[in-house]
């Protein structure tokens, strides 16, 4: 009679004990794996429970009250999932291109869309819930900052973004996409600012100071050029942080700018402006700091004597976002610099030829308007203790709405997408707008026309988010 309590069916050997009990935590560990690479769908195997575990969580959460914790909950459980997925992709790199791993990347894919959906949903949720919490305390009262010429920019900027709820659900997006893109390029981990280093080392030799690989390049150029008598020309001659600039080297230039604007795309100010810094481009590292909304602790009554803190941005803030806009509009200067220079002024048009996806295209969109919102409320709500200069040329003076934002972006990216992509949109697009009725009617026609087979993770996510629409959204617009 076989065992079955071993693999295999085969009984211990006598002295051995329990065989479980004298496995490594490692050896458990690699048995597992190999079980699941065993099959011919491992992402599925792992995935085998969130169905379950999904039914839990709804069912632990009925009431209104416990919206956000149900989304923050559905977050988590793509977070977990999405870690296992991740590990047997990882253990599949060998197979490539086999309908395993190509499988487990679709998976992989399917999860982080829904994850970062979730916590979309919840953001907005949370804002809305907090929004109504506000009103009834408050009453008919508005939140207003004092005109005097005592008040920072910033104060106002947070007094516009309490009373506001347009502009507040705008950055909120904007927080999101710029949260999501730092979470796909590693950015929230480690300081990415090396691989602006790396790429110049490989294409130019030159890396700052501590890069062994930088000296063996520039001495294998040397002695290419001593042997030979040309060198390229996408070589610098000098080692210095400015040589790129000063030389005009366009390769330099290009990935330099290139990396600054990833960093703005995640939200990295901070750390777009120490790579400016570091790499000699002071006037744009200035420009980073100056285009903050000014606050000067100095100036405020909470400070005491000899408390001393930086300043942050400047009073003559909207000469330096003139100037910045007029760098956005330059023919001269490459895609990636007028991407960067856009994204400081609010300079749309100038962002969007460097945005190649729709994330991107959303991110630059929703920042425009949010700096639209914040530069008429700097220039309405305060008596300035010197008259502002104008606005330049082309700065948009309408908000606009979020209906005719994604009308635009519908416009510029057209279906590109995949298929899972595009339903992922579809739910993001309709949890900004908010309204419940038209996304459910928008979900049922996407799944009702799909000729191929709607995978089950996409069924299950879409009947999750139409139960939270119906129960939720759908109360308060009735």
């Amino acid at each position: 009679m076989a065992d079955f309590t071993t693999p295999g069916g085969r009984r211990p050997l006598r002295g051995t004990g329990n065989v479980s009990a004298n496995l490594k935590a490692a050896d458990m560990t690699t048995l597992s794996a190999s079980i699941v690479l065993a099959t011919e769908n491992p992402a599925a195997v792992v995935t085998a429970t969130i169905y379950m575990d999904f039914m839990k969580a709804y069912n632990a959460h009925t009431s209104r009250e416990d919206v956000v914790t149900l989304v923050e909950k559905y977050a988590s459980l793509c977070d977990s999932y999405l870690a296992e997925v991740m590990k047997v992709t990882e253990s599949l790199v060998s197979r490539k291109a086999t309908p395993a791993w190509i499988e487990a990347i679709a998976c992989q894919t399917l999860l982080t869309d829904e994850r970062d959906t979730w916590k979309l949903t919840g953001a907005l949720l949370h804002d809305h819930l907090k929004a109504d919490e506000f009103m009834k305390e408050r009453g008919n009262r508005t939140m207003f900052v004092d005109g005097s010429r005592k008040g920072s920019d910033r104060k106002i900027v947070e007094a516009l973004m309490a009373r506001d709820s347009f502009t507040r659900q705008a950055h909120l997006v904007v927080d999101w996409l710029e949260r999501c893109a730092a979470h796909q390029s590693g950015m929230g981990d480690h300081d990415d600012r090396l691989q602006y280093f790396q790429l110049v080392e490989a294409a130019a030799g030159q890396c700052p100071a501590g890069g062994s690989g930088s000296w063996t390049n520039t001495l294998h150029h040397a002695q290419s050029h001593n042997n030979i008598g040309s060198a390229s020309s996408s070589h610098v001659t000098e080692l210095d942080a400015g040589a790129p600039s000063r030389r005009w080297v366009p390769i330099h230039e290009f990935l330099f700018f290139r990396s600054v604007f990833f960093h703005l795309r995640a939200g990295q100010l901070q750390r777009a402006k120490e790579l400016a810094a570091d790499n000699g481009y002071r006037w744009l590292a200035a420009v980073i700091e100056e285009c903050r909304p000014c606050h000067d602790l100095h100036n405020a009554s909470t400070v005491g004597a000899g408390f001393k803190q930086p300043a942050q941005g400047t009073f003559y803030r909207d000469l330096w976002m003139r100037a910045c806009w007029r760098a956005a509009c330059s023919p001269r200067c490459s895609l990636y610099k007028r991407a960067v220079y856009g994204a400081l002024s609010g300079n749309l048009q100038a962002m969007l030829p460097a945005c190649t996806t729709w994330e991107d295209q959303l991110w630059a969109r929703m920042r425009a308007v949010v700096d639209v919102c914040v530069e008429q409320e700097l220039r309405t709500a305060k008596q300035q203790d010197r008259s502002l200069g104008p606005q330049p040329p082309g700065y948009p003076s309408d908000l606009g709405t979020f209906e005719t934002v994604f009308r635009d972006l519908r416009e510029a990216v057209g279906t590109r997408g995949k298929r899972h992509q595009e339903i992922a949109h579809i739910v993001q697009r309709g949890v900004v707008l908010g309204d419940a009725d038209d996304l459910i009617e928008e979900i049922h026609y996407w799944v009702i026309r799909q000729v191929d087979k709607t995978p089950l993770l996409t069924i299950r996510f879409l009947v999750h988010m139409a139960l939270l629409l119906r129960q939720n959204w759908r109360q308060d617009q009735h």
